[in-house]
């Protein structure tokens, strides 16, 4: 005998020649019975049968196996089945399975035989096996147990609907559960219902399919449900679905919790230097938001523009960042101010800071809103002039500068003012403290505080010369001893008088109506740049011409403005060599070189 006992039977027989021959019967391997062990095999050994909807056919199949030692034949005469349900099974003849009785196995072989089960009715349906052998014993039987289902019937999942927590008088995002009919013929979906304590707290969304409906197999129902509770609490129910006689359900579990929330909040301010602030800490929108609660919250600012003062607590700092930790109560329940912290601005390490709070409350959600404080009248230099300050070669130039908010600087300090400019175009007064680097002049001087003048001018006078450039820009900072530097926009000083040859030297001419300052880049590939200077806003012909003196292009600029202006040539389809750009106008005429490279 060879194989698994757990999943055969041995049905043995004698023979004519009197020796030992065994027959093994298999039943399906499905997985869904349990097979008795070898000691505790019984005289009829069951066989698993598949369900079957109650009168449709299901084809199953058991398979016999000669298993011994011997080597002469076993025959089998046929296959009988006998009671409660013998009707219901049948040797399938029709199958290509089929099998021809008697059956001679040989020494070793096995053979399939298939055999329909049709319930003529519902639930457990049972009857026994008998195989006639030639031998000895005369028969030997299996158990057959298979099972009746509705040939109506529907698949539905019976897992429960939980939706989240929601307030009351809300309504949930739908779920969605859907109805597939399974059956050999259409279900009727009679109702379906929500039922139970709670019911009146979930509803069908009005995407939801209705009732009654026939369902076809394979055809769906979507059923999509709300949860909108009422009033505060667990609340249940259960969605019922009624077809023919039976019925199926699925649960419905939701919680409404009120909301208990506010906003805890700071303004914005502005400030002068020195002044005291006074900063609000409120807390609005309250929603069922209990009496007396205890927030406990903390402030965080830079701590070198606010410096508590009078009951303030100082908090601890960190990285220049103050903290103030603060325990708040809420009081009467209405919107309020739940505390007042004074501050005294400071010119610190920025001329601004964020009022950053956080807060929670225990059962209650927080919000936060912070705030933000900036600085006003902050004192620096500034270039008395919105237009470029000309320059000519050769004469005196007054730069006038702008301290501004000369009282709002700190008590005892002073404000270092820096400017820088490109030392070959302006000569400064012998006086004046200054340093050169990288043909960089930088001038330094200080500015104290005054309580009673808030702005004053101080004029810088200069020599404007010949230099390496048409102009220059005037970059002023103000610095302050905290470390804070400000630097407002810079001015410019633009050379007037020159003229220029080669397109990198600049000379003096008593009068310039025409002339080009500028050439980049150079040498060029794609385009160059030119910037000229006229003294009368006429138009202006720009012409390109090589070393031979042929034109290679030539443009009419129309848009031409008295003083400075910009042109971009295109150098395109021309190659490799040295070339001449010419403007002209009406009275006078400048030519550059430029170099083409590819």
């Amino acid at each position: 005998f060879t194989g698994d006992l757990q999943k055969q039977q041995i049905l043995g027989f004698g023979s004519n020649a009197a020796l030992p021959r065994f027959i093994a019967v298999t039943p399906p391997n499905d997985g869904s019975t349990t097979i008795p062990a070898p000691e505790a095999v019984l005289d009829i050994f069951p066989v698993p049968v598949p369900s079957a909807i109650v009168g449709i056919s299901e084809r199953f199949t058991i398979r016999l196996q000669h298993s011994t030692s011997a080597t002469s034949d076993a025959t089998i005469q046929g296959v009988t089945f006998s009671g409660a349900a013998q009707a219901e099974f049948v040797v399938d003849t029709k199958s290509s399975l089929a099998v021809a009785f008697p059956l001679t196995l040989t020494a070793g072989q096995s053979r399939v035989i298939p055999i329909l089960f049709t319930p003529q009715a519902l639930g457990e349906r049972k009857a026994v096996l008998t195989l006639l052998p030639d031998g000895d014993p005369s028969t030997e039987s299996v158990s057959l147990t298979g099972t009746g289902t509705k040939n109506q019937d529907i698949a539905l999942a019976v897992s429960p609907f939980i939706f989240p927590t929601i307030e009351p008088n809300v309504a949930s995002d739908p779920q969605t559960r859907t109805i597939a009919g399974i059956g050999t013929v259409p279900v009727t979906i009679t109702s379906v219902t929500i039922e139970g304590k709670d019911s009146t707290q979930f509803k069908f969304d009005s995407t939801s399919g209705k009732a009654p409906r026939s369902l076809p197999k394979d055809s769906t129902l979507r059923v999509v449900v709300r949860f909108a509770p009422t009033s505060a609490g667990l609340k249940e129910a259960r969605v019922i679905i009624k077809f023919g006689n039976d019925q199926k359900s699925f649960e419905l579990r939701g919680t409404a919790a009120l909301s208990i929330s506010a906003t805890l909040q700071i303004g914005n301010y502005t400030a002068d230097p020195g002044a005291i602030v006074d900063v609000p800490v409120v807390l609005t929108n309250r929603k069922n938001f209990p009496l007396n609660t205890t927030i406990y919250a903390d402030l965080r600012l830079n701590a070198t523009v606010l410096e508590p003062v009078d009951t303030t607590p100082k908090g601890t700092v960190l990285d220049g960042q103050r903290t103030i930790p603060l325990t708040l109560n809420t009081g009467d329940g209405k919107d309020s101010v739940l505390t007042r912290l004074r501050f005294k601005a400071a010119l610190g390490t920025d001329t601004t800071t964020v009022l950053r709070v956080g807060g929670n409350a225990s059962g209650a959600n927080v919000t936060t809103l912070s705030g933000r404080l900036n600085l006003s009248s902050i004192p620096g230099a500034f270039v008395n002039s919105t237009t470029a300050i000309d320059a000519v070669i050769g004469q005196d130039v007054k730069i006038p500068l702008v301290v501004k908010n000369r009282h709002t600087i700190p008590a005892g300090t002073t404000m270092l003012v820096t400017l820088r400019f490109n030392a070959s175009l302006l000569v400064t007064d012998a006086t004046l403290n200054t340093s050169l680097s990288g043909g960089v002049r930088t001038i330094t001087f200080r500015i104290s505080t005054s309580s009673t003048i808030a702005d004053s001018t101080i004029t810088l006078n200069f020599r404007a010369v010949l230099g390496n450039a048409i102009q220059s820009s005037l970059d002023l900072s103000s610095t302050f001893k905290s470390g804070l530097k400000i630097t407002p926009p810079a001015g410019t000083v633009v050379l007037r008088g020159y003229n220029q040859a080669n397109a990198n030297q600049l000379f003096l001419s008593d009068i310039t109506t025409l002339a080009i300052l500028q050439t980049s880049p150079n040498p060029a590939s794609d385009n160059i740049s030119l910037v000229f200077t006229i003294a009368a806003a006429n138009p202006v012909t720009l012409t390109v011409t090589d070393v031979y003196g042929k034109v290679v292009r030539e443009m009419l600029l129309t848009k031409v403005d008295e003083g400075l202006n910009t042109v971009d040539t295109p150098l395109s389809g021309m190659a490799s060599g040295v070339y001449f750009v010419t403007l002209r106008s009406a009275t006078a005429s400048a030519t550059t070189r430029v170099q083409v490279l590819r």
